[in-house]
């Protein structure tokens, strides 16, 4: 009896130690790094676009800009400015709605929406500029039964079915002081760019599941998508608190015919900034309503010097049809380290860029153009790696310039195919300029 009641106390006490150790592994996971995280090097220096002239053509600018907004491609194009030059560039959304019916026939009504992302003055051969980021959400969500498979910080996997990836730059702020002078053949310019504010990105995904996600139910009428059962979803927050300024350098080389730009982008710089990250699930297997958090302590940074990169750009100017082709982002700083000059299969190729201008009226102009990544790639297993495009988005616009005036419109990726007679629904983006 005493046996057996001894085997009984064991085997009792073998469970509760399996269950209090699967217990705790389940609850305390571990936390070895981030998920979802800001790319701060995205906005240090803020690209917004500068010219809806220059994005049609694939945001091939280096060796071609001559006017407010060189400020953004190539600091030295200021050389080139007479007098006083006014620019200034949005991002327009145009949607027609239904808004009422009238004999059965739905009435339509055109809305538009404008989001400011540069201003420049320019004066003689100085400029003064503000840029405003923006980045569009991100929401997606999948109505055929599938899920996408995301992991948290741990590496913990998760299903999720609808996703949103939010990035607030409504605090961020960028303003740049630039300069540029000719001598002979060649221009030469600088900017310094100064960088505060804050930039937040909030990243969501829900596992809703099958006839759980359907219109009219409690999640459809949740902004926030907070409710929730178990295992079903994630948020992700990232927040960064910036201060500081960088340096531009560029350079062009004007032979009339053919004009060549060089920019050192980074050339120096000194950031400080604060950074608070925070991660939240409640995929914690077997407990219902139970929330697994990743609350790392708040980071600060001073003095950070960015990444350098070099912007190398030609240009064949004929007159009325000018051809451009830019090296964007070749990264110095990275691809010529210790570890990598050496090692070209690992260097950071950047982006490349190539467009067309036509001028097919003495007041208005065409214009297409197109940018893709560059990677290093062995191709053919039976021959040395080379050099490929990746990424490649195409872009149009038009542009029309009467006395002293201007105004450009380009339409980038898939938003090119939403160009219609009606224009039911479109993304663009415009600028305007004046010269006096």
């Amino acid at each position: 009896m005493n046996k057996i009641l001894k085997i009984l106390i064991v085997s009792i006490l073998s469970l509760v130690l399996l269950f209090t150790i699967s217990f705790a592994q389940i609850e305390e996971r571990p936390e070895p790094g981030e998920k979802y995280p800001i790319n701060l090097f995205s906005f240090l220096p803020w690209m917004s676009g500068g010219s809806a002239r220059f994005i049609a053509m694939g945001g091939a600018g280096t060796a071609l800009a001559n006017d407010a907004s060189s400020v953004e491609y190539n600091p030295a194009g200021l050389a080139y400015v007479r007098n006083i030059n006014l620019t200034a560039l949005a991002l327009g959304e145009i949607s027609k709605e239904v808004v009422g019916w009238e004999d059965g026939t739905p009435k339509y009504e055109y809305k538009f929406n404008f989001t400011p992302l540069y201003a420049a003055l320019a004066l003689s051969n100085l400029s003064v500029a503000y840029k405003k980021p923006f980045i569009p959400p991100i929401v997606v969500a999948r109505a055929d039964g599938g899920y996408w498979i995301s992991y948290a910080p741990d590496t913990y996997p998760m299903k999720f079915d609808w996703f949103s990836d939010v990035t607030d730059t409504s605090k961020l702020n960028t303003f740049s002081l630039g300069t540029g002078t000719k001598f002979g053949p060649i221009a030469l310019g600088a900017n310094l760019t100064y960088i505060k504010g804050e930039v937040s990105r909030k990243v969501d995904g829900i596992w809703f599941g099958s006839g759980r996600f359907v219109p009219g139910s409690e999640y459809e009428n949740d902004p926030n998508k907070t409710k929730h059962t178990y295992d079903s979803q994630f948020h992700s927050y990232d927040w960064a608190s910036i201060d500081g300024f960088t340096v531009d350098l560029g350079a062009i080389l004007n032979l009339s015919l053919l004009k060549v730009g060089l920019v050192y982008r980074n050339a120096y710089s000194n950031i400080n900034y604060i950074r608070d990250y925070m991660w939240h699930d409640d995929f914690v297997w077997g407990l219902w309503d139970a929330w697994w958090t990743y609350d790392p302590p708040e980071e600060v940074y001073s003095g950070i010097q960015l990444p350098s990169f070099f912007n190398v750009g030609v240009a064949l100017d004929l007159g009325m049809i000018k051809l451009a082709l830019d090296l964007e982002n070749f990264d110095v700083s990275y691809n010529f380290s210790q570890e990598n000059w050496n090692r070209p299969e690992t260097w950071r190729y950047g982006t490349l860029r190539a467009g067309v201008e036509v001028w097919v009226l003495p007041i208005l102009a065409l214009r297409a153009g197109a940018y893709g990544n560059i990677r290093l790639e062995e191709l053919d297993p039976t021959r040395s790696a080379e050099l490929a495009v990746r990424g490649l988005t195409l872009s149009v616009g038009a542009g029309v310039s009467l006395l002293g005036f201007s105004l450009d419109v380009a339409v980038l990726g898939e938003q090119i195919q939403n160009i219609s007679p009606d224009l039911s629904y479109l993304k663009f983006i415009a600028s305007g300029s004046a010269r006096f």
